[in-house]
Order: C-alpha cells, then sequence, then structure tokens
C-alpha cells in the first residue's frame, strides 16, 4: 500500500487520441476476487475496481508462465493536450498493506482505433 509504482511515457502526436491499458499479474495466490486501485496522469486521475475472479472462483483473464495476466482499459480514448513525457502512478486500494500474489503491474499506451 505505501509503494506507488510509476511509468513514465512520451507522447509524441498530441492531434490524436489514445487507449490506456493497465496489465495486473498475480499467481493463484492472490486471496481476493477484486482489486482497487488509484490511477492518476495528471490528466486521468480515478478509483477503479476490477474483477480478477468470477463469482465461482476461477481467474479471469490469460494464464501465462504460471501467471494470471488481466488487461484493464482505463481509458478508451484519451487526449494528451501537448507532446511530451507523462508519469501514470498506481497505487492499490486494498485493505491490506501487502498484496500476496501480485507479481507486477504493466502499461501500454496504443492510439485508439
Amino acid at each position: 500500500m505505501d509503494s506507488v509504482a510509476q511509468f513514465d511515457y512520451t507522447i509524441e502526436d498530441a492531434g490524436i487520441d489514445y487507449q490506456m491499458l493497465l496489465y495486473v499479474r498475480h499467481t493463484e495466490r492472490y486471496p481476493y476476487q477484486n482489486m482497487w486501485l488509484f490511477v492518476d496522469n495528471g490528466i486521468y486521475q480515478d478509483t477503479i475496481e476490477f474483477y480478477l475472479a468470477d463469482d465461482r472462483g476461477q481467474w479471469l483473464g490469460d494464464k501465462k508462465h504460471g501467471l494470471m495476466e488481466m488487461p484493464i482499459l482505463l481509458e478508451e480514448q484519451i487526449h494528451y493536450p501537448d507532446t511530451g513525457t507523462y508519469r501514470l502512478t498506481v497505487q492499490h486500494g486494498m485493505r491490506d498493506s501487502l498484496l500476496r500474489g501480485v507479481a507486477d503491474v504493466g502499461l501500454e499506451i496504443v492510439k485508439s482505433k
């Protein structure tokens, strides 16, 4: 809970919209069905909840190399006012200070379709 993941990324074309995707990778040791995150990049700021397992406890997402990878669409069309470097911060909002089973988080910024 006291650790904040930071991602620096560069926007080279401010004239188009982008999609922002966050990937959460976890093992079967993750004890909950859902997860809360606080995300902020200076333009986009939100508290999000998403599910890593269904109602029967089956993991959602793709299983790769013993990890489950869950893509979360943070923003479908985000417009950046200027080119340059931006920073996204991600912090979990769960009650436990240490989340067992969470391996890492990744970020992907792609042009909107």
